[in-house]
């Protein structure tokens, strides 16, 4: 059994896809981009920030070198805006489309 660790900077970009896939069949997503390779390559940019705000404000854990992650904030610790920008949010529309 391997051991869960924190999810150090150089995982990122798997932790990434594998939320990204994670998410593709979810029906909003499905509805907010309809065509499957928009989809992953927006889900991928938009899925970081919160990758980052648990970096940042809470613990982000994995395991398997990052192919299984979980994100998590503390008792009390909220999304905010302004974690939610400094994790990076305000890039999301113009790497997506608005």
């Amino acid at each position: 059994m391997e051991d869960i660790a924190i999810l150090e900077q150089a995982q990122m970009d798997r932790a990434t896809v594998v939320l990204a896939r994670a998410f593709s069949p979810d029906p909003m997503f499905t509805w907010i981009y309809p065509d499957p390779e928009k989809r992953s390559r927006s889900l991928g940019r938009f899925l970081r920030v919160p990758l980052e705000f648990g970096r940042r404000y809470g613990r982000v854990t994995q395991a398997h070198d990052g192919m299984a992650v979980a994100i998590w904030l503390p008792p009390g610790r909220t999304m905010t805006v302004g974690g939610l920008v400094r994790s990076g949010v305000l890039a999301v529309p113009f790497q997506v489309g608005f």
